[in-house]
């Protein structure tokens, strides 16, 4: 990816945004322009311009969608040049912002013009009209303060304290020591985290182990993959492998080598 950015949060927005990215991508018009994306543990709104049609898979994508917990590695791609805004949702935003079942999103993704929100198609066009990413940004910033105001928005805050606390504790933390602090039985709280996050705690908790793992494996903080295992909670180094490849689709060594080639 070229031209990577990120941008400040509008303060009404921080409950619900986690971060906003952009990017910028070219390739030969004649070619597969390939953006590799793997589990963050955050659902969110993407819109991509592109010259060309764009596809998830064999799916044709709508330029701007919604798109939930993403468990197995997906290829979204293009050819030619790509222009694309992400804005990063909390884990527990979906189900209270667009009264949708995270877990129907789970690996998966809606057109925002199919949701019932009569607003979305004016915003698809202002943004297909917009010139710069700021202004993409002003203008989906926007239509999500509306949706905020549509009705009271109601959040779990049980939720934002459980995946608050795994995501600071990079997913080493007792499940039972968090349905403890937060009183509730252990068939609730996997219900709620299907229901609100999309994916199971035990899996969100994997994600946030292997999220930090990532970071640390691009960050080069480390002399031997072992060192990655083990500062992350791993029984070993092929546990983090089989784990990585799990998530990614490659071993972290065959990444690196595609990372540096493909990626800022």
């Amino acid at each position: 990816m070229q031209n990577l950015n990120e941008y400040t949060i509008p303060e009404t927005l921080q409950p619900y945004v986690k971060s906003v990215l952009s990017f910028q991508k070219s390739g030969p018009d004649h070619l597969p322009n390939d953006m590799p994306f793997f589990a963050d543990g955050c659902p969110g709104i993407m819109y991509m311009e592109s010259g060309a049609d764009i596809f998830l898979n064999r799916k044709k994508l709508s330029a701007l969608f919604l798109y939930g917990q993403t468990i197995k590695p997906i290829n979204i791609y293009t050819f030619g040049e790509v222009n694309a805004i992400i804005f990063f949702l909390y884990p527990h935003v979906i189900r209270s912002l667009f009264g949708i079942r995270a877990d129907e999103l789970r690996d998966n993704c809606v057109d925002l013009e199919l949701l019932p929100f009569p607003e979305a198609k004016h915003v698809r066009e202002r943004l297909s009209a917009s010139t710069s990413t700021e202004a993409r940004k002003a203008v989906l910033s926007d239509f999500l303060l509306r949706l905020t105001k549509r009705k009271k928005i109601v959040m779990d805050r049980k939720l934002i304290y459980a995946t608050s606390r795994l995501t600071l504790a990079k997913g080493d933390l007792p499940l039972k020591t968090l349905r403890t602090d937060i009183q509730v039985s252990e068939r609730t709280f996997e219900r709620k985290f299907r229901e609100h996050v999309g994916i199971s705690p035990r899996l969100y908790a994997r994600i946030c182990r292997f999220q930090s793992a990532m970071m640390q494996l691009q960050s080069d903080n480390y002399s031997k993959l072992t060192d990655i295992a083990y500062d992350n909670g791993y029984a070993d180094q092929s546990h983090f492998i089989r784990t990585f490849q799990e998530f990614t689709g490659h071993t972290p060594s065959d990444f690196l080598n595609g990372f540096t080639q493909d990626n800022p």
